[in-house]
């Protein structure tokens, strides 16, 4: 089934490139005679025979639209452009299915300036086609076509960033073993780093002061050369210790931070540095390579707030509108000023900026101006980075069929039946139109509270009969909420795909049936007048009921398809990634273990001679200095190996 989807790499188009294109052509057949008619505007021949011409030969580039998306839309809008200034807008009316194709192609094959670009070529190539109309009916359309264009552009780029998510995770299961080569090689190099920042400088320290004092022979000097190097050795051994440790290692990639960080807060609570955690805002679904760019700039952090600061350590994990922040904070310690080689923070700060975020660390401002003795890292996040500028498509989407929504309608409302007026002046048409607009602006919501946005649809349907009893509106403008179905349709189709599973989510149809009850009403008051009213209003609203339903189902039905599908692919990148994160976590391991190894047989154990040695009474300064020495010399030959293995 893929292969018939895909565009051949031959440059001929696939099977369904051109099964497309032949279903328009067949319903075109069928529909525009049927259009033609009941829309009491007939063609001449000539003039059939041109508007068949254009769509078919609009239709027939369709077949190219996945590998010549620009030149596709091109031409479709060249065509539409040049023909409404010889042909009726009837006529042209047939390109607009084609239009939107090519136009929803372009976005789903190419970034966003070209799909803005389409846009625009589609806004264009309609304006010969409207120039006999009023300026209020040439505004009316032009606003609507545009605001269609923009939808289906947004659409297409929402399905090509996730085209592109999908290749990128293709990619890092490609390069899985790329990957775990770069994670062992970031680990040695991390483990060299802290063992050279954690050990060198101690024992070094324990080496210089210990020959100093055995040259000088002084009681005093001698006891506290003892009680340092006694002091310093068991530190060394702590921290030696914890560097080989498995602190909090991620879970795999479909793990979040609120399960994560608490982990490793409590590791090194264990280890005696007190760590707090707080969450602030909705927790958001993040994508995994946030995840753990996230994990290990908390890592990180907590890691150097062991080595250089002081207990205890702040974490705070924030959820904002657009953007999610992780603050380190924590007192200053006496190694802060150095803060070692630096490369922590470079790499934090790469982690961050490979995301579209930034990283500030340093020493928050005091009270007089200068730093204060409070270390901040503070690393920010967009919660959705795409290409093309940051445009989120995904919110286009929502404000484009929230003003879809309103302008349909109202549409209608401007292009009357002389003999039957929707609305007649100015205020019953503004009245119309705040209705109309209260349920439009809820759709913006209805990723976010899809059953509350259903609920609140309904709820507005209902105020259009008591605004009728006030004599604002006429019964006959209750029709004009059936062009407003469109908009309960998306929320229907949103509590399928976003809704909770309480209530059932089966219940959006019915529940968007309810908004019958509204043409329930108005039948009564076309109701022949011998008709009982009681009777007419409880048939119509039951009929009207069903039939709004049995017409919402469908659209939850494709929503429950778009769930599925998702949840499908959500499951399969879950199960890649977490291959891929735990492939990775066991190389780390061992090389931890091997580092473990080392250390054991070339450090740790002249370090605990030393102490040893340091806490008896009669300790010697010269063994001291001899273990000291011996110490540094198997570190450095650790080093060296991971080096050579870098």
């Amino acid at each position: 089934m893929r292969t018939l989807l895909r565009a051949r790499s031959d440059g001929w188009p696939a099977p369904w490139d051109v099964g497309l294109p032949t279903v328009m052509v067949i319903c075109q057949v069928f529909v525009a005679p049927w259009l033609a008619e009941v829309s009491n505007r007939p063609m001449s021949a000539t003039e059939r025979l041109l508007g068949m011409f254009v769509y078919g030969s609009c239709v027939f580039v369709l077949v190219w639209r996945r590998r010549y998306p620009e030149l596709v839309l091109g031409y479709v809008c060249l065509v539409i452009f040049v023909s409404g200034f010889w042909l009726s807008e009837f006529a042209t009316e047939g390109a607009i299915p084609p239009e939107i194709v090519a136009l929803f192609s372009l976005a789903a094959h190419r970034d966003s300036r070209r799909a803005l670009a389409g846009v625009a070529a589609a806004a264009v190539a309609a304006v010969p086609s409207q120039l006999a109309k009023t300026p209020t009916e040439q505004g009316a359309t032009f606003l609507f076509g545009l605001g269609l264009g923009v939808l289906f552009a947004a659409l297409g780029q929402t399905r090509y960033h996730r085209r592109l998510h999908r290749e990128e995770v293709a990619r890092r299961v490609a390069d899985a073993e790329t990957e775990r080569r770069r994670a062992a090689a970031e680990e040695r190099e991390r483990l060299a780093r802290d063992l050279h920042d954690v050990a060198g400088h101690h024992l070094s320290a324990v080496v210089v002061h210990a020959s100093a004092a055995a040259r000088i022979a002084d009681p005093a000097l001698t006891a506290e050369s003892l009680r340092h190097a006694a002091s310093t050795g068991r530190e060394v051994l702590g921290a030696l210790g914890r560097l080989v440790d498995v602190v909090g290692e991620p879970t795999g990639a479909s793990a979040s931070l609120e399960s994560l960080l608490p982990a490793l807060a409590e590791g090194l609570t264990k280890l005696g540095v007190p760590v707090t955690l707080t969450v602030e805002g909705r927790p958001a679904e993040l994508p995994p390579a946030q995840v753990e760019a996230f994990y290990r700039i908390v890592q990180e952090s907590l890691t150097n707030a062991m080595r250089y600061g002081r207990a205890p350590v702040e974490v705070a994990l924030a959820y904002l509108p657009d953007s999610v922040t992780v603050t380190v904070t924590n007192p200053c310690g006496q190694g802060v000023a150095g803060l070692g080689s630096g490369r922590g923070i470079a790499g934090m700060r790469e982690r961050a900026a490979a995301l579209g975020g930034t990283l500030e660390a340093g020493p928050l401002p005091g009270d007089g101006g200068g730093p204060s003795e409070v270390w901040r890292v503070l690393a920010s996040v967009p919660l959705a980075v795409s290409e093309g500028g940051g445009l989120s498509w995904a919110r286009t989407v929502d404000v484009m069929t929230a003003v879809l929504t309103w302008a349909l309608p109202m549409v209608i409302v401007f292009s009357p039946d002389p003999d039957e007026p929707l609305a007649t002046g100015a205020a019953t048409i503004a009245v119309m139109a705040v209705l109309l607009a209260l349920s439009s602006v809820l759709l913006l919501w209805r990723r976010t509270a899809p059953w509350r946005v259903l609920a609140g649809l309904v709820g507005v349907s209902w105020l259009w009969p008591a605004v009728v009893m006030t004599g604002w509106l006429t019964p006959i403008s209750l029709w004009i909420w059936l062009f407003a179905w469109p908009g309960e349709a998306v929320a229907v189709a949103s509590v399928a795909i976003y809704g909770a599973r309480r209530p059932p989510r089966w219940l959006a149809a019915p529940t968007a049936g309810l908004i019958g009850l509204v043409l329930g009403y108005a039948s009564v008051h076309e109701a022949a007048p011998d008709d009982d009213p009681l009777v007419v209003a409880i048939v119509a609203s039951l009929a009207w009921t069903l039939a709004a339903a049995v017409f919402f189902l469908p659209f939850w039905l494709w929503g429950r398809t778009i769930l599925r599908r998702r949840e499908r692919a959500a499951r399969w990148e879950r199960d890649v990634l977490d291959a891929i994160a735990r492939r990775t976590a066991e190389v780390v391991r061992g090389e931890r273990q091997q580092i473990a190894i080392g250390l054991r047989a070339e450090v740790l154990s002249h370090t605990a001679q030393l102490v040893k040695e340091a806490e008896r009474p009669d300790g010697s300064l010269t063994e001291i200095a001899a273990e000291g020495r011996a110490a540094l010399a198997g570190m450095r030959k650790l080093l060296d190996v991971l080096d050579e293995a870098t």
